[in-house]
C-alpha cells in the first residue's frame, strides 16, 4: 500500500470534517478494520440520525492536513492497512455537521453518513513477493566450517524471516538428510542439529534453498509442493529423497561449494647431511607429522610415507618413518632427494595430498691411518 498513489478523492457540497473506514460485509453486517493501534489517529463520532437515534461510529481515520498530501491517509493507518490480508472491502465515509454561529442549537448543516448502498467497493488483490535480501550462504574449506562465519540470511518483501526454511541440497539439487531439510534460523542462528549436519558434509558443491510458503495476501517463494510428503517413519520418504528441486520443477536454489582443505604437516620433515657411516636417526632424520579434522573434536592422523632417489631414478619408496631411517642409515656416499608424502583414501576427496621434497648429500669419509 502506497498512500502517494492510492489516494481517497471526496468533496462535499457544504465543507465540514470528513471522516472514513474500511470495512467487509459478514453474515449481513460490517465488520470495520480496527485501528486503534494508530492511536491518536483513529476517531470515533456519535451524531443523532434523522429518526432521533444516537448513532456511535469508531474505527474513524481522516485524511492528512497537509496540502501537498491531498487525499493520503496519515503514516500511522497506511501501516494498519498495508496489513490487512486480501479481499472484498467497502470504504465508508461521514461528514460532520456544522451549527449556527449566533444560535449553538441550532444545525445549518445535519451531518451525513453514507448509506451502504453507497459504500465505495475496495479490493486488496494479492501481493506478488520476492526476496529483498537473496538467500545466500557464505562457503568454507572442508573441516574449517562456523556457525559465525558461514552465516545462512534471506528476506522477502512479505513474510516474517521466522516463516523462512531452508534445505540443503547436494550437487544433483536433492535432499542430503533431515537434520538439512526444512529448518529455520533462531535470531539469525542455525540449531545446533543443523551446525552438526554441516559440519560432517564432504567438500563439493552444493545448494541452499530458501522456501517461505504463501498466505491468502502475499505469493509464496520457492513454495515446496503440498502433496510432497517430506518426512516419513524412518527420516526422508524415497518421494523426498528422489524429487530434484531444480528450475524446472519452478525453484531457484543457490549454489555454495565446501572447499578441498589444503594437505600440510603438521610436523614439517627435514633431512641433515651426513658423512658416510655416520648417520644418526635422532639428529639427521625428522620425521612428518599430519593429520585433519581437530576443529570439533580430535584429530585424525594421517600416515605419511617416504620415497627415495638419485638422479632422478627411484631407489625405494611407500616407506614408514622408521624403515627409511634403517635405509637411509646404509645410503652410500652421494646426491639424493627424498620425497615425503601423506596417504589416506579421502585424498582427493576432502583434502589434498601433503608432500615435500627434500634435497641432501652424504659427504664421502675422509680416510686416515
Amino acid at each position: 500500500f502506497d498512500a502517494s498513489v492510492y489516494r481517497i478523492n471526496a468533496m462535499s457540497a457544504w465543507g465540514g470534517t470528513m471522516y472514513f473506514r474500511l470495512g467487509k460485509l459478514n453474515g449481513g453486517s460490517y465488520e470495520w478494520v480496527d485501528l486503534s493501534a494508530a492511536g491518536n489517529e483513529c476517531y470515533s463520532v456519535t451524531y443523532t440520525d434523522d429518526s432521533g437515534n444516537t448513532v456511535t461510529l469508531d474505527n474513524l481515520f481522516r485524511l492528512s492536513a497537509d496540502e501537498q498530501k491531498q487525499g493520503q491517509v496519515t503514516e500511522k493507518i497506511a501501516q494498519i492497512l498495508n496489513r490487512l490480508p486480501q479481499g472484498q472491502y467497502v470504504l465508508g465515509s461521514y461528514i460532520e455537521g456544522s451549527k449556527s454561529t449566533t444560535d449553538p442549537a441550532l444545525f445549518n448543516v445535519k451531518p451525513f453518513e453514507t448509506s451502504p448502498t453507497q459504500y465505495a467497493q475496495v479490493v486488496i488483490a494479492k501481493t506478488v513477493n520476492r526476496w529483498t535480501q537473496s538467500p545466500k550462504i557464505v562457503s568454507w574449506t572442508w573441516d574449517n566450517y562456523s556457525d559465525a562465519r558461514n552465516v545462512i540470511t534471506a528476506a522477502a518483501l512479505h513474510g516474517d524471516g521466522s516463516n523462512i526454511r531452508f534445505s540443503i541440497l547436494n550437487a544433483d539439487k536433492k535432499l542430503i538428510s533431515p537434520a538439512l531439510t526444512t529448518f529455520s534460523l533462531t535470531d539469525g542462528k542455525v540449531p545446533a542439529a543443523v551446525s552438526q549436519a554441516l559440519r560432517g558434509l564432504d567438500a563439493g558443491t552444493y545448494y541452499l534453498l530458501a522456501s517461505l510458503a504463501g498466505t491468502d495476501s502475499y505469493d509464496g517463494l520457492n513454495e515446496i509442493p503440498s502433496d510432497l510428503t517430506l518426512f516419513g517413519s524412518e527420516g526422508l520418504t524415497d518421494e523426498a529423497k528422489n524429487y530434484v528441486f531444480g528450475s524446472e520443477q519452478g525453484f531457484d536454489p543457490i549454489s555454495f561449494e565446501i572447499a578441498i582443505l589444503t594437505g600440510r604437516f603438521d610436523k614439517t620433515p627435514a633431512v641433515i647431511d651426513w658423512t658416510y657411516s655416520e648417520f644418526s636417526q635422532s639428529t639427521n632424520f625428522v620425521g612428518a607429522e599430519a593429520s585433519f579434522g581437530g576443529n570439533y573434536g580430535a584429530k585424525t592422523q594421517i600416515p605419511v610415507c617416504y620415497a627415495l632417489t638419485k638422479a632422478g631414478a627411484e631407489v625405494w619408496k611407500d616407506k614408514t618413518y622408521s624403515e627409511a631411517a634403517a635405509l637411509l642409515a646404509e645410503l652410500s656416499a652421494g646426491d639424493y632427494a627424498l620425497c615425503v608424502y601423506t596417504v589416506h583414501a579421502d585424498i582427493g576427496k576432502n583434502f589434498t595430498k601433503a608432500e615435500s621434497n627434500i634435497s641432501f648429500t652424504v659427504s664421502r669419509l675422509e680416510n686416515s691411518w
